[in-house]
């Protein structure tokens, strides 16, 4: 990728950490009026990586003070995390990104209660992760794609290689017991392992990804992509471990790559273009690598000048995905050729 290219990539990433420092108070707040956790969980991440490592460390300070609680989860006074209606549902998924921060900038405190907390989400027999807490064991946990990516990541992060390794296997079943990938991919199984195709259709979006339709939820299978890259990198010197690793996150590319041609216009395949952007660098492939461009190219020129993204939702859903943006695009910028 020309040079010019990556520093319009870090340029943009910039604009939105300039913003969110000015957003930030003596506190390692956002402000008072500001107590929802979709200000915040991705937050410390991104000043971390942007070289900012004293206002991360106020940040997550912040909201380990304020929201950590005994169990290692992140909670509000009210025993909940957002006013966001989908976000709940994923219970792993804010902590997860906080674990990651902490872990990466060093804070053992925060990160390691965090983690001992995540780490019961793992499925004792098919290898993910459950999507609304802690294993229960009765039959009725499900297994849910993007969080076992998620916590595979985070268990990556956080030394449990054993956990990572059987998320990825997991992610490896998930695509093999898909009925018609080349149509379709379902997003969850029960606790028997089938995928869960029947839902109420108001409910779809969630549930499963049509290929050919536009707008679909397309983080879903970006997570998986990145995650997959990682758990490659992390088994290197196994050989045909990393390999087939390497191969199912080109499948799940693959997926992407053939879907609707909104997912290149979509705020929400920033985590697409974060994973091809890793594969690109993993396997050398140019498919993914201009698909990892496309992607940053059209954050780049929908950003607005003062660094956000979707500010026409509700103010948390603005930093949450203008933070998000950002540091994928710091991560594109990094794996790119």
């Amino acid at each position: 990728m020309a040079s010019a290219e990556i520093e319009a990539l870090i340029a943009a990433a910039g604009r939105t950490v300039d913003w969110l420092l000015r957003e930030q108070r003596e506190d390692g707040s956002f402000g008072p009026e500001r107590q929802d956790l979709a200000y915040y969980y991705k937050a410390p991440s991104l000043l971390s990586l942007a070289g900012h490592a004293r206002a991360a460390d106020r940040l997550i300070d912040y909201v380990a003070q304020a929201y950590q609680q005994r169990d290692g989860s992140f909670r509000g006074e009210d025993g909940h995390q957002t006013k966001d209606t989908v976000l709940p549902q994923y219970a792993g998924y804010i902590d997860g990104w906080l674990a990651i921060a902490a872990q990466r900038m060093g804070r053992f405190d925060i990160a390691r209660p965090a983690w001992a907390h995540l780490r019961r989400f793992a499925h004792p027999r098919e290898g993910g992760f459950c999507m609304a807490g802690p294993a229960r064991g009765d039959g009725s946990d499900v297994i849910e794609l993007l969080t076992t990516a998620h916590l595979g990541l985070t268990a990556l992060y956080c030394g449990e290689l054993p956990l990572a390794l059987s998320a990825g296997q997991c992610l490896r079943t998930f695509w093999e017991r898909q009925p018609a990938a080349d149509e379709r991919l379902y997003l969850r199984m029960d606790d028997h392992g089938d995928l869960i195709t029947d839902f109420p259709e108001d409910q779809a979006a969630l549930h499963v990804i049509e290929r050919s339709q536009p707008h679909q939820a397309w983080f879903f299978v970006g997570y998986p992509i990145a995650f997959l890259v990682q758990l490659t990198r992390a088994t290197a010197t196994a050989v045909h471990m990393a390999a087939a690793n390497l191969d199912t996150a080109e499948s799940y590319a693959d997926f992407a790559l053939g879907c609707h041609e909104s997912i290149f216009s979509d705020h929400s395949a920033h985590k697409v273009g974060w994973g091809l952007g890793l594969l690109a660098w993993a396997d050398g492939e140019p498919r993914f690598g201009q698909g990892a461009l496309k992607i940053a190219k059209h954050l780049v020129d929908t950003q607005s000048e003062t660094g956000q993204w979707q500010g026409e939702g509700p103010e948390y859903t603005s930093f949450d995905q203008s933070v998000e943006a950002a540091r994928w695009l710091i991560e594109m910028a990094v794996s790119l050729p």
